[in-house]
């Protein structure tokens, strides 16, 4: 193991966790998820910790993807005490918008020839500049959402309220979820690896952002 690239990748990618986490409870309004540092800190060293691995050690990228997104969700239901169901649209919307926002940004500097696709891939100087940037302007939409005090409040907090849920709607539920995450997974293998083109893969993003916005728009009218 290159302890150096290790520690460089650990630093940046904990930093794209932080950033969204923070978007996550800006967007579905639990800001108490911001005081609670050290289970922060411990869930965006984990998951850098599966992203090296898998990307480096065992040449899973797509894969990797899919853990993670699996894992956030584990850890907002348990850590954070929200509802599965809630646990994985939260996880779901703050991954396909952060996609979104650094797809976008890769086509900026790829257009610009500041790094090509190889350097991302091989996780080298300048590439460490997309992830960079799109965490901190992750950050500052997430600050945004704050100040203008937007988002959703829909989602309950177990710790106030806890819901009883039959198994026949737990079922419908968990289905939906990896139907979800399966059309996600495919479009996400469509526009890297079968197409390899940015393009295709920011609409992709942005398309299925949007529609967990409508998601969670129809949820908060629907709660009024």
């Amino acid at each position: 193991m290159d302890w150096l690239n290790f520690i460089i990748f650990t630093l940046i990618s904990s930093f794209e966790y932080v950033a969204g986490l923070v978007f996550i409870a800006a967007l579905f309004r639990f800001r108490y998820f911001l005081r609670m540092k050290m289970h922060i800190f411990m869930v965006c060293v984990l998951l850098s910790y599966v992203s090296y691995t898998t990307r480096t050690v065992y040449g899973l990228a797509i894969e990797s993807t899919l853990i993670q997104i699996g894992l956030m969700m584990l850890f907002i239901w348990l850590l954070f005490k929200v509802q599965f169901y809630y646990a994985a649209l939260m996880s779901l919307t703050g991954h396909v918008a952060y996609g979104a926002v650094q797809f976008l940004l890769l086509f900026v500097y790829n257009f610009a020839g500041i790094f090509t696709l190889e350097d991302l891939e091989a996780l080298i100087w300048p590439s460490h500049i997309l992830p960079l940037s799109s965490s901190l302007i992750f950050l500052m939409i997430s600050r945004l959402i704050i100040k203008k005090n937007w988002g959703f409040s829909f989602v309950p907090d177990r710790a106030d309220e806890d819901l009883e849920l039959k198994t026949r709607k737990i079922t419908v539920i968990l289905v939906s979820i990896a139907i979800l995450i399966f059309i996600l997974s495919s479009f996400h293998r469509i526009g890297i690896t079968l197409i390899s083109n940015i393009y295709v893969s920011s609409l992709i993003y942005i398309a299925a952002f949007v529609i967990f916005l409508i998601i969670s728009i129809n949820k908060e009218r629907k709660n009024d």
